[in-house]
């Protein structure tokens, strides 16, 4: 996991990109997300983005805080 420090309600793109995962979530930015991509989020308070990938034999996760700072 990795912390990215930003000011409140600052564009932060959450990217990602897998291999071999059919079921891709990040709470907080979407649900049935495709294998790769991205998305803007405009966090106002300290956020952990979570994907969870799955696939038909075992799933993974991996991590980033966006730590929002006065």
């Amino acid at each position: 996991s990795s912390t990215k420090k930003v000011s409140a309600n600052t564009q932060v793109v959450v990217a990602w990109e897998t291999d071999n995962c059919t079921n891709i979530s990040i709470p907080g930015v979407g649900y049935g997300l495709p294998s790769s991509g991205s998305k803007n989020v405009y966090p106002n308070v300290t956020t952990i983005y979570k994907l969870i990938g799955k696939n038909s034999v075992s799933s993974d996760d991996k991590s980033i805080t966006v730590e929002v700072t006065p």
